[in-house]
């Protein structure tokens, strides 16, 4: 029965992934706001000023010079607005197609039209995104050297570059919705971020003589090669100032609709007018509620990529093979 069956297993592991991936699309991503000098760099490394109506795929590059802007418009109802003096990849954009999909006003949709997988790369500046309610099986995430960002249906700001000492730093704001942040370093799971507050992160590397003396080979023993980073992770409320700050940075600087910019002013309205005492968040911190820490992390897919329930599937046909594929503890003579 094992042997009849192992061959199927096999097979079916190997078609499903196909399968999956097959019904995602490069996702189409419109340039709806150009101010200043901002630079496009192609999947093919070739460079050329980004204009409004712009359409481009994942791969893509933009760079916004000082007091230079740009605001991209996802055909999944998300909108990306790239601050000043930023260096962003959309790495990877991919949909699956869908008749909700109609033009390309993308932020008329009041909820994602389609499944996505969405990973964007911040290097360096600051980006402020408004995300529409997701699919269930989305994900979304914002990458950065220091940590990584999952999203759900939001207004989120994330930044990142050199604190005041120099330290590498990120800073992630929630204004509404949820967000998960996991620093690389920090040793433990997602932090949880409420709505109205702010994540601040500073890592420092630190070079340690004993594990990275200068007479060692670090490709022979690339374990003694490395850093050791100390990092400090914080917590605070974010004040009305600056919720009414960002709330007319959108008025100024993006085409969202008006709601968007008046919800956060409401928000402002309850919030206290100064920031509170940030908060050290200790890694004995209880974990991130079940509701929000199911969200997967994604990483570039590959062709293979799979939704969480055929996932389950794939992981459980795998089992079944390698216990198959196990041994026999007395085997008898042939």
């Amino acid at each position: 029965m094992s042997t009849f069956f192992k061959p199927f297993l096999i097979v079916a592991l190997a078609a499903l992934p196909g399968l999956a991936s097959a019904a995602l699309q490069n996702g189409k991503v419109e340039v709806s706001q150009v101010s200043g000098q901002v630079t496009m760099i192609d999947a093919t490394s070739h460079r050329k000023a980004l204009t409004t109506g712009t359409v481009f795929q994942q791969g893509t590059q933009i760079i916004t010079a000082a007091d230079s802007s740009a605001e991209l418009q996802l055909s999944n109802g998300s909108t990306i607005l790239i601050s000043p003096d930023s260096h962003l990849e959309l790495r990877t954009f991919r949909q699956v197609p869908s008749r909700d999909i109609v033009g390309s006003d993308y932020q008329k949709v009041s909820k994602e039209p389609s499944p996505s997988v969405t990973e964007v790369m911040l290097l360096k500046g600051k980006i402020v995104g408004e995300v529409r309610k997701l699919n269930p099986s989305s994900t979304y995430t914002v990458k950065t050297p220091v940590g990584l960002v999952a999203i759900r249906g939001t207004v989120y700001t994330v930044e990142c570059g050199k604190s005041n000492t120099g330290l590498d730093k990120i800073e992630v704001e929630c204004v509404r919705g949820a967000v998960e942040a996991t620093i690389y370093e920090y040793g433990m799971g997602p932090v949880a971020i409420a709505p109205s507050r702010r994540l601040t992160a500073n890592v420092t590397a630190v070079k340690d003589p004993i594990l990275n003396p200068p007479n060692l080979v670090a490709t022979k023993l690339p374990e003694l090669g490395r850093n050791i980073s100390a990092v400090e992770v914080y917590m605070a409320e974010m004040s009305s100032v600056q919720l009414r700050d960002l709330s007319a940075n959108l008025v100024k600087s993006s085409s969202l609709p008006p709601e968007v910019s008046d919800g956060i002013e409401e928000i402002a309205k309850k919030a206290p007018g100064r920031p509170d005492a940030p908060a050290e968040i200790k890694k004995d911190v209880p974990p991130v509620p079940p509701s929000i820490s199911h969200i997967p992390q994604s990483n570039t897919p590959s062709s293979g990529s799979t939704g969480p329930v055929l996932q389950q599937i794939l992981d459980n046909v795998q089992k079944l093979v390698e216990k198959n594929e196990q041994p026999n503890p007395s085997p008898t003579a042939g």
